[in-house]
This record gives C-alpha cells, sequence and structure tokens, in this order.
C-alpha cells in the first residue's frame, strides 16, 4: 500500500511539472517562462509574435509589414521588399538586386533598363533615337533624324545626310530631282525619292514621306505614346503609355502587359484611392489618387511618383543644381544646364548664360548700336528715341560728367506689353553703377532699379509690365554720382505683348466672369481690395492646370491671391496667396471635365492691394 501511495505522488508530481511547460514547481530561478500561446508548435522566445499562429520560425514571409519567420528582416523575399535598398520594393523594380535600377533610374550606356520602363539605354549616345541602325556613338550626327547617319545619301534638305560635315554636296537642290512635282524650296525633304514629299503618305519605312519631320508616324512601326514600343513590336494599345508587353499589370481593367488577361495576379481590393496601384505595388499614398508609381511630378511639394523625390523635373526643381530654378525671380531659362542661371557671366556662346533675354550682349565686337545717346538729354523733352518696333533694340551711352543723366524715350504701340530695360556696363568692364527709372508718358516715375547696394557696382536690369501703349522713358544713372569718359554703357530694351484676352468690367461674381481658354494668358487690374476679377475656363477629364499670377515679378507692386471655384462657381477648391517677394502659383488636377471658375484679387493681409497683373495658365 505504501509503494502504490509513493509511485502516486511521484506521478502527480510529473504531471504538474508538464503543465508548467516542463519547469518544476520548486525551481525558483531566472529562467525565462517557455510557452506556446498560439499553438503553432514553436515556444516563447523563439516565437517572436507568441500571439499569431502565422508567425514562427521558418514561417513564409508575405507583403504585410511583419516579421513572419522571426529573423529580423521585414517582407523579404516578396514584392514589398527593397533588397537592393534603392527606396523601390520589388514589385516596382525590374532588378532589385542592382540599387542603380528602379522607376525614374537615369539611363546609361550599360545594356541595362536602368529606368524599368522596357527600353535600354533610351537618351544615351549607345541608343538609336531615329531607329536609322547608328546611334550617336557609332556616328550618328543627328540622332533625331533617321535620314542622317554616317552611311547614308545626301539628300536636298540642307542637313549633313552622311555625316561628312558637309551640306548636300554633290547634288542640284534647284530643281525637281525626283520629279514628285514639288522642289526642296517647296518643302521636299528627299529630292531623289518621289516617295517622299509635303503629300506624301507614310508607310514603315524609315522616312519621313511626308516632309513633316516625323518618321512614320500613324504606322505600326510608330511609337505613338512613346513608351518605347510600337504596335509592330507587341504594343496591344499604342495610345496607352501605360500598356506594352513589359509593362507592370496594375489594377485598372486593362490588358497592361498585353498577354491578354487584365490585372491578372492582383489583388485589386488593396487599391484603395482606385488609380491602379496598391501600395504593395508602391503606391505611396494610397488615398490620393494622382499619388501614384509613374505619376506625373507637379510643383506642390508632393511625391506624386513615389520615388522618393518631390518636385523633381517641374517648374520647382533645381533640375541642374546651380542654386535657380524655373519658378524663381530671377528664372533659371535653361535649368538642364549649371553654366546658365541669372547672374552667370555673359560668354560668346549664341547662348542666353545670365539669364536676361539677350545673347552675347557682353562680346562689344558683335554689338551693333541702335540708338547712341546725344548730349543733352537729361530730360524727357530732349530723350533720345529707342525703336523697339521689332521688339528689340540696343543703346549705348556714357555717363560723361558728374550727375550726368541720359533720357530715352520708348514708343509702345501694343498694350499689355512687358518691357525689359538691361545695362550692361560692369559686364563688360565698365566702372558704372547703374541706376535705372522708368516714366509714363507724363514724366511720372513708376519703377525704378538699382540691383546693388552702395559699396558694389552691379549692373540694373528693369522688368515691368505696362497695360497702355504710349511713349515712356527711361533714365540711366551713375548711384555714385561719379561719371567720366570711361563710363560706358550698354542699354538693352525688349518689349513683348504677353496678354490672350483682357479682363472686362463689370466681372465681380461667376456669373459674370470673363471667358479664356485654358492654356492662354489673361491680364487684368486689381482696383482696390474689394474689386475681385473672375475668369472662367473649359477642362476636359483627367487634366492638370498650372496657374501663375505675375504681378510683384514683373514691377506692378500688386500683392494678389488666386483662388479656384468649382463648376458651380461657388464651391472653393484652393486658394494660394501671394507675400511680400512672390506671387501665387499652384497647379491643379481636373477628374471631372467642365467650366471652372479663378479668381485674381489682392491679398489683404499685405499693403498694396491694387495694380495690373498677368494670369498665366498652361495645361497638360
Amino acid at each position: 500500500m505504501t509503494i502504490l501511495r509513493t509511485l502516486s505522488l511521484l506521478a502527480a508530481a510529473a504531471a504538474l511539472t508538464a503543465c508548467n511547460g516542463g519547469r518544476d514547481p520548486a525551481d525558483t530561478g531566472d529562467d525565462p517562462v517557455i510557452t506556446d500561446a498560439d499553438g503553432d508548435g514553436f515556444n516563447a522566445p523563439d516565437d517572436c509574435n507568441d500571439n499569431s499562429v502565422a508567425v514562427y520560425p521558418g514561417a513564409a514571409e508575405v507583403c504585410d509589414g511583419v516579421d513572419q519567420d522571426c529573423d529580423g528582416e521585414i517582407d523579404e523575399g516578396t514584392d514589398c521588399f527593397d533588397a537592393d535598398g534603392d527606396g523601390h520594393m520589388a514589385a516596382v523594380d525590374c532588378d532589385d538586386g542592382d540599387a542603380s535600377t528602379y522607376p525614374g533610374a537615369p539611363e546609361s550606356c550599360d545594356g541595362a533598363d536602368n529606368d524599368c520602363d522596357g527600353t535600354v539605354d533610351e537618351g544615351t549616345e549607345c541608343y538609336d533615337d531615329d531607329f536609322d541602325g547608328e546611334t550617336e556613338q557609332d556616328g550618328d550626327c543627328n540622332d533625331a533624324n533617321a535620314n542622317t547617319y554616317s552611311t547614308a545619301p545626301e539628300v536636298c534638305d540642307g542637313l549633313d545626310n552622311d555625316c561628312d560635315g558637309e551640306l548636300d554636296e554633290g547634288i542640284d537642290c534647284s530643281g525637281d530631282g525626283d520629279g514628285d512635282g514639288f522642289t526642296v524650296d517647296q518643302g521636299d525633304c528627299d529630292d531623289t525619292n518621289a516617295a517622299v514629299k509635303p503629300t506624301g503618305v507614310e508607310v514603315c519605312d524609315s522616312l519621313d514621306n511626308d516632309c513633316d519631320g516625323k518618321i512614320d508616324e500613324g504606322t505600326e512601326c510608330y511609337d505613338d505614346d512613346g513608351d518605347g514600343q510600337t504596335e509592330e513590336d507587341g504594343d496591344c494599345d499604342d495610345t496607352d503609355r501605360a500598356t506594352w508587353t513589359g509593362a507592370l499589370e496594375i489594377c485598372d481593367d486593362t490588358d497592361n502587359n498585353c498577354d491578354g488577361a487584365p490585372d491578372e495576379g492582383i489583388d485589386c481590393s488593396g487599391d484603395g484611392d482606385l488609380d491602379g496601384y496598391t501600395v504593395a505595388q508602391g503606391d505611396c499614398d494610397d488615398t490620393n489618387s494622382t499619388v501614384h508609381p509613374g505619376a506625373r511630378e507637379i510643383c506642390d511639394t508632393i511625391d506624386q511618383d513615389c520615388d522618393g523625390t518631390a518636385d523633381e523635373d517641374t517648374e520647382c526643381s533645381d533640375d541642374d543644381g546651380d542654386g535657380f530654378n524655373e519658378r524663381d525671380t530671377p528664372q533659371d531659362c535653361d535649368d538642364t544646364n549649371a553654366a546658365i542661371r541669372p547672374g552667370a557671366v555673359e560668354v560668346t556662346d549664341s547662348l542666353d548664360n545670365d539669364c536676361d533675354g539677350l545673347v552675347d550682349e557682353n562680346d562689344v565686337a558683335t554689338s551693333t548700336c541702335d540708338t547712341t545717346e546725344l548730349e543733352p538729354n537729361n530730360s524727357t523733352s530732349v530723350a533720345d528715341a529707342i525703336d523697339l518696333s521689332d521688339g528689340i533694340a540696343l543703346a549705348c551711352g556714357v555717363i560723361g560728367t558728374a550727375g550726368d543723366v541720359d533720357t530715352f524715350s520708348v514708343a509702345l504701340t501694343d498694350t499689355w506689353v512687358e518691357l525689359t530695360l538691361d545695362i550692361e556696363a560692369e559686364a563688360n568692364g565698365s566702372p558704372l553703377d547703374s541706376v535705372l527709372y522708368l516714366y509714363d508718358s507724363d514724366g511720372v516715375e513708376i519703377a525704378q532699379n538699382d540691383d546693388a547696394n552702395a559699396t558694389e557696382n552691379y549692373d540694373s536690369k528693369l522688368v515691368m509690365l505696362l497695360p497702355e501703349a504710349g511713349t515712356y522713358y527711361v533714365q540711366v544713372r551713375d548711384f555714385h554720382g561719379a561719371g567720366s569718359a570711361d563710363h560706358v554703357y550698354e542699354l538693352y530694351a525688349l518689349s513683348e505683348p504677353v496678354c490672350d484676352h483682357e479682363e472686362v468690367e463689370p466681372n465681380g461674381d461667376a456669373g459674370l466672369a470673363d471667358a479664356f481658354t485654358a492654356g492662354e494668358s489673361v491680364c487684368g487690374v486689381v482696383d482696390s481690395w474689394s474689386d475681385k476679377d473672375w475668369f472662367k475656363f473649359t477642362v476636359s477629364a483627367d487634366s492638370f492646370v498650372d496657374f501663375d499670377v505675375e504681378a510683384l515679378s514683373m514691377g506692378t507692386g500688386l500683392q494678389s491671391q488666386l483662388t479656384l471655384y468649382g463648376t458651380d462657381g461657388a464651391t472653393e477648391l484652393h486658394q494660394v496667396e501671394g507675400d511680400s517677394t512672390t506671387d501665387p502659383f499652384f497647379t491643379w488636377y481636373f477628374a471631372t471635365a467642365g467650366t471652372y471658375y479663378v479668381v485674381v484679387e489682392s491679398d489683404l493681409w499685405l499693403t498694396r492691394d491694387d495694380g495690373p497683373y498677368l494670369l498665366k495658365t498652361s495645361t497638360w
């Protein structure tokens, strides 16, 4: 009986030990508690989430932001993982083992599709842009023209077809060489081929049959949508850039990869904003349908294309890294070239290096003065006339004595003119520290600019929006009042009509709004803080419009705000206020077609509440 009691006690102790995860209840040490709470066959702490049966060592990783296999990495081996650390997950990265390859990456001559668009080396010297069989690297001197390459026949087109440095050599271009009824002077771009003429029909032959500057357009061998593939090569919809044989399938009920099945292999229930992309496919904001991989960037500090950079390749970005962009005042006139920017040194290279609207103006040897100032010309009554009938003129003068003032008159025959006055003196080695003044026909000062501080010599530039035609007066002075025979200068004057539609009062509400076409420029005058200028325009669905007020940047002094209203003329969609130095600007995406309204008025919080303005719009 005693033996049986002892065996029973031992069995009970063993059972109690098992119920405590193998731990002896008498053991009070610091060993960790071992449990398998989720019943997946793995105990904590090896199981890094003992409350989930799907998480344990060796589990299969899935695209959900969770470390299923407890190895310290999340989503590895799935479409959500960025194996090469280039900021793009495998779902959109066509080579996730190469950090230099991702959507939007710069192409290089390496035989790889760096930007994941299905085309290799495009935009580089080793890509045959015009499909004539020869690249720039191989000797094509004009890779935008399929009729130009190193072994091409020379034709009557004013081009160096065979890349030997000579134009039209060995050909009589005076007549109709091929008998097709057109001479070179009449637009025949290949007078040796009767099938090529201005009335020719395009066929798949790598020739510009109709002489319109494009090759094979409208045929099966032309890439109509610019996605790198033609219908001949397998593009099943050559009007849609997102559709070609190597495209990523997205949630859009379209056969993007041309395999005959739309949206295959995708769970489209995860596309929250219905833009065709899920988070797993790289949509970095699945609540905004304008944000997804491949979307076009706009100036709004948002990363539309989900590449990790905002506003790139827009007017707001400094693409060439020279410190200026196309939205700056002053503006970078070529944001692809760091040597071209406001304030750069002008050199003789047929380029506008300093972005003042003039080319090679510092090359005195090539400058021809249209007007030379004659003394006395110190007042409007004896002003020297500058002829701006051609839109541009060069006046030359000398501040010859202390206190000398040179006055010029400018007669403008157009209304709403952008007048640019640009002094070149210091850049040409002259000690003149110039100051520019602009007066109206009554001799009332309307603008003045020094462009420097008191301790430096610096050339001055003045830009002004002038609503009224008439005679204006320009004065050149020396800031220091010194003057001598060495104080020579050149005054470049440019005039350009800039307004397509002028606002007509009254237009103080949506019912009286002035109509214009999106893409045009409209102009008007804000008379006071209470004056609101309404404009209406029509857009198609799925389009973008840029709205850009030019007032402070054109010397008018108006501090403005810009408001966009919906098709009812009452619902405010967006408002941007300027400040004391900048004018308002924004881009808007119109998902729905219709007639919308935009209003220009003063910014009531600022001090200047009247003045003319120019509202520029562009569509894309």
